[in-house]
């Protein structure tokens, strides 16, 4: 769908206008919403529901999740709760904490799930070695996005806990994928070490280039 039509059908209300605060965010066809106000956040419900019938487009009710009453029974809560009681808002891979708006990893795809069974790697392939840093390289840019990073949007605990996380997911994946490699290259120590400061190397580098204020 064209931006102008975005622009024209889902326009925020501006915080002056409406005396509150508001954002809109979109990845391709997954819209976020987020308003300190009810009324405003229904009325976006509302419009994007009633859909562009010039440009075919359509919402699926029951894949749209709020974290207030559900205007309706067909629209499901969207708030995740940790065990230590935060509430969270999960959006395409993103954890976005209720209360302060900070932004954590979302690994709950991973639940009851072998991590091998995510990853797509063939040993059999030429030079399987340089494959698996790829891949390594492949899913720690997945995991670099600035905005976990940046301490204008999170705390330095959060920062912290998310450089954890997204290390400790690639040290997992590089686990699992290290057990398919020839025998002589999974026992070799200086190569595995090789490819482990490769990838904290590619992971710091990834972060400085986001231009972000980061507190590691």
């Amino acid at each position: 769908m064209e931006r102008h039509v975005v622009r024209e059908k889902f326009t925020v209300p501006s915080s002056q206008a409406s005396g509150g605060v508001n954002m809109m965010a979109r990845m391709v066809d997954d819209f976020l919403y987020v308003s300190s106000r009810h009324d405003d956040v229904t009325t976006f419900s509302d419009t994007l529901h009633a859909g562009v019938p010039e440009y075919g487009l359509t919402t699926n009710i029951a894949k749209t999740k709020t974290n207030i009453t559900p205007p309706t029974e067909d629209m499901s809560q969207g708030i995740f709760k940790s065990e230590c009681g935060r509430s969270f808002v999960v959006w395409n891979g993103c954890c976005i904490n209720q209360d302060t708006f900070e932004v954590q990893h979302d690994f709950s795809r991973y639940v009851k799930t072998h991590l091998a069974d995510t990853l797509s790697f063939s040993p059999s392939d030429q030079a399987p070695g340089l494959k698996m840093v790829q891949k390594l390289h492949q899913l720690i840019k997945m995991r670099s996005h600035p905005m976990y990073y940046d301490s204008q949007i999170n705390s330095d605990d959060v920062v912290h806990l998310n450089v954890y996380q997204a290390m400790l997911y690639v040290a997992m994946c590089f686990h699992c994928i290290a057990k398919e490699l020839p025998q002589k290259m999974s026992v070799n120590p200086k190569f595995c070490l090789k490819a482990i400061l490769d990838c904290i190397e590619y992971f710091w580098r990834k972060i400085q280039s986001g231009g972000l204020v980061c507190p590691i």
